[in-house]
C-alpha cells in the first residue's frame, strides 16, 4: 500500500466515520448514487493544503453533515460513526471532505463485497479516484487499483483496503451506537 493511501487510511481510521447524515437523508439530494458520484467526478478538485476556516473537532460533525449531502452512500450507509469529537484539534473543510469521501469509498467497497447493489457499487468505486479529494493526490492511483480489482472481481489491493475499511467500520459502529446514533452497514 502506498504511503499516501496509508496516510489517508490513518486519517480515516483516526477520525473514523462522520455527520448525522444517513444514506436515506443523503438520497434526498438530487439524483441516484451513481449520478451524485458522477457529479463529484465533474466537481473542481479540492486542495487539502489551502488555508481555510479552521473548524474545531467539537463542531466538525455539523459541518460534515452539510458537506456530506453531495457524497453518495450505499443503502443503509451513514457517516454517524466518524469520531470527530474525539479526534481533537481543528479541521479545514477540505480535510472534512477528504475524510467523508474516503469513508464513503469504504462503504461502497463493503457494499460491493457484500453483494449489496453490486452494479451501482462498481460504478461508484470506478468514480472514486476522480472524486475531488483524490483527483490530484497520489492516493488516486491506489484507489484506481482498487477499482481495477473490483472490475476483475477482486484483488490484492482491494482486499488490503477492505481489511482497513472493515477494521475502521467496527470502531465506527461501536462509536455510533455508544452515542445513540445509527451505525451504517
Amino acid at each position: 500500500m502506498s504511503r499516501a493511501l496509508a496516510i489517508g487510511v490513518t486519517i480515516a481510521l483516526t477520525i473514523p466515520a462522520a455527520g448525522a447524515v444517513s444514506a436515506s437523508a443523503s438520497a434526498a439530494g438530487a439524483g441516484s448514487a451513481t449520478q451524485r458520484s458522477g457529479a463529484l467526478v465533474r466537481a473542481p478538485a479540492t486542495d487539502p493544503f489551502v488555508a481555510s476556516v479552521s473548524i474545531p473537532a467539537e463542531t466538525a460533525r455539523v459541518v460534515a453533515g452539510d458537506l456530506a449531502r453531495d457524497i453518495p452512500l450505499p443503502a443503509g450507509g451513514s457517516f454517524d460513526g466518524v469520531r470527530w469529537e474525539t479526534a481533537g484539534g481543528m479541521f479545514s473543510r477540505p480535510e472534512i471532505v477528504a475524510v467523508l469521501q474516503y469513508n464513503a469509498s469504504c462503504q461502497w467497497l463493503r457494499a460491493w463485497r457484500d453483494g449489496r447493489d453490486a452494479e451501482a457499487s462498481r460504478k461508484v468505486i470506478a468514480d472514486v479516484p476522480s472524486w475531488p479529494a483524490w483527483r490530484f493526490a497520489e492516493t488516486a492511483s491506489v484507489l484506481g487499483q482498487v477499482a481495477a480489482d473490483v472490475r476483475a472481481g477482486g484483488g490484492e489491493t482491494a482486499s488490503a483496503v477492505l481489511a482497513d475499511c472493515d477494521a475502521s467500520h467496527e470502531r465506527e459502529a461501536a462509536y455510533a451506537t455508544a452515542r445513540g446514533l445509527k451505525p451504517g452497514l
